[in-house]
């Protein structure tokens, strides 16, 4: 994990929320590990570390291929990435977000509350998508995000989710949300 990435800040910081760049692969990959660094401390023990395959993907997603065909933004404090969400429209009317996180020493700041709406707004203005959907595991602490953010909690579609998630440990029920956009 990078050196930069997180210091347990004290003061509120500055946080500039941009679309990701090849530049921010680093930062990405710092944000994706404190996550499971996070999730492992609390004994989930299906999250590994970063490794090659998860690392190509990333910078797939930021390259030229993907711009423009799905929303990656990075939340920057101090020139550094701290966080990103990322969104991909599933058809003319829908998009998923795929995954979203801040740095631990960041957290409860109201970061992903901008990521997640801006990553919205943006997706909307691209796309013009009508819907944002996103499923989740059951005991994710972030569901009170989607709450706050607007989202409801929805039945999820068998045909199209899987409605639980093995892990290692337990087998977990996996809870979907929408958000219908105006």
């Amino acid at each position: 994990m990078s050196e930069e990435f997180g210091e347990n800040i004290e003061e509120e910081p500055i946080v500039e929320t941009r679309h990701a760049l090849p530049r921010d692969l680093d930062g990405i990959i710092a944000a994706v590990e404190s996550l499971r660094k996070v999730n492992a401390e609390k004994g989930r023990k299906d999250f590994v570390p970063v490794g090659e395959k998860d690392i190509k993907g990333i910078n797939k997603e930021i390259t030229d291929d993907q711009v423009g065909k799905m929303v990656l933004l990075v939340a920057e404090i101090d020139g550094r990435v701290q966080g990103f969400v990322e969104i991909m429209p599933n058809d003319p009317e829908t998009a998923t977000v795929a995954g979203i996180t801040v740095h631990e020493d960041y957290r409860q700041r109201g970061i992903a509350t901008s990521l997640l709406l801006e990553g919205i707004s943006e997706i909307k203005r691209m796309f013009g998508v009508k819907k944002i959907e996103l499923q989740t595991d059951e005991d994710n602490e972030a569901r009170g995000l989607y709450e706050k953010c607007g989202f409801k909690e929805v039945e999820l579609d068998e045909k199209k989710y899987k409605l639980t998630k093995n892990r290692k440990d337990k087998t977990v029920k996996r809870v979907g949300y929408e958000k219908v956009l105006e």
